[in-house]
């Protein structure tokens, strides 16, 4: 297992190789300021998994921004490297997710949960900025969103389009760009012709995990569950088989906890099962127990068991959203003795 810097401090030491690269270098040329972008650019991204290493989401909530400006910067003195677009993209949608939708949760947990789209103003910047790098990610390549959405739903026009400007490093990038675009689409229901762009946003998605279908433990198929799951039969939607790929993903995953999150949040809540909400947090609850465990035991005479600390940010934001969930339908607080549980403002 890989050892990485939390963000901050991998922030603080490739911001000062630049500074030795590029602004060190008095009086040097655009193409070694260039050359230096790039370089740090591929530190970056070898240094990308950091954030997964995070189990505590306040960190992360606080930490994802000033990555995100440093990032920026870079794009600013490269602006046509792939690189940073895919690491760009990628921490816009997914602060959008995680944080954004989390806060969304928090917001609407005194109205009750059923009316979180209330809140969309908290997730929806961040899908949108990830839509609009996205764009400019395009332009580096003489194409355009617009141009991209003049192709239609035609699979083979699009594959055939995507095809001539990406390669197969970009699946990530590609994924994120249109889990954003698919996402800031489904908050804004209420315009039909916004709507009808979902099915070439998730033709991105398609696309890249034809490329890559492991990205991010499951991402592929969590984004495949949560489509069904949410659109109309009439419109492709199938919530039996949404609910069947959750249920796989969550036996594949045990040790995820956001994905027996997700279960509750898409298949359950929608459904008005509560008694198996009910039923279920208790013994999620247990789960993220043992996960506090394995964040706290050192491998000096004390047994570790068996875990992927890459899975910690996944759990950090699963906690947060457990303790929401929690309150609303246990009317309890999770008694967990780790900072994880400290009180909130």
């Amino acid at each position: 297992m890989k050892n990485y810097f939390y963000p901050q401090t991998y922030l603080f030491c490739v911001n000062y190789i630049f500074i030795l690269l590029g602004g060190g270098l008095f009086g040097c040329s655009g193409l070694v300021k260039k050359m230096a972008t790039n370089t740090t650019a591929e530190l970056a991204k070898e240094g990308s998994q950091a954030p997964y290493y995070i189990f505590d989401y306040d960190y992360f909530s606080k930490a994802l921004p000033g990555n995100l400006l440093f990032l920026e910067s870079l794009r600013a003195n490269s602006p046509k490297n792939s690189t940073l677009f895919v690491q760009i993209i990628k921490a816009y949608s997914s602060y959008g997710f995680g944080y954004g939708e989390t806060e969304m949760m928090k917001s609407a947990n005194s109205l009750g949960l059923s009316e979180i789209s209330k809140f969309s103003h908290l997730a929806t910047p961040w899908y949108a900025k990830a839509v609009k790098v996205g764009d400019e990610w395009l332009k580096s390549k003489g194409s355009s969103l617009e141009k991209f959405i003049q192709i239609g739903n035609d699979e083979s026009d699009t594959k055939k389009y995507l095809n001539s400007l990406f390669k197969k490093d970009d699946a990530e990038g590609l994924f994120y760009f249109g889990q954003a675009w698919a996402s800031y689409l489904n908050f804004h229901r209420d315009q039909p012709e916004l709507v009808l762009l979902l099915p070439q946003a998730k033709s991105l998605i398609d696309f890249a995990c034809e490329w890559n279908p492991n990205i991010d433990f499951g991402a592929c198929d969590l984004f495949k569950a949560v489509y069904l799951l949410s659109r109309p039969k009439m419109l492709g939607g199938n919530p039996e088989s949404g609910e069947n790929n959750l249920q796989k993903l969550r036996d594949q995953y045990p040790q995820n906890l956001l994905y027996p999150i997700s279960y509750i949040q898409y298949v359950l809540i929608p459904q008005d099962r509560v008694s198996e909400v009910k039923l279920l947090l208790p013994k999620l609850l247990s789960q993220f127990e043992i996960w506090q465990k394995q964040i706290s035991a050192i491998p000096v005479k004390e047994k570790m068991l068996s875990y992927d600390e890459r899975l910690n940010l996944f759990n950090a934001i699963a906690w947060e959203r457990f303790q929401i969930l929690n309150a609303t339908f246990l009317k309890t607080s999770p008694n967990v003795s780790t900072n994880m549980n400290r009180k909130k403002k």
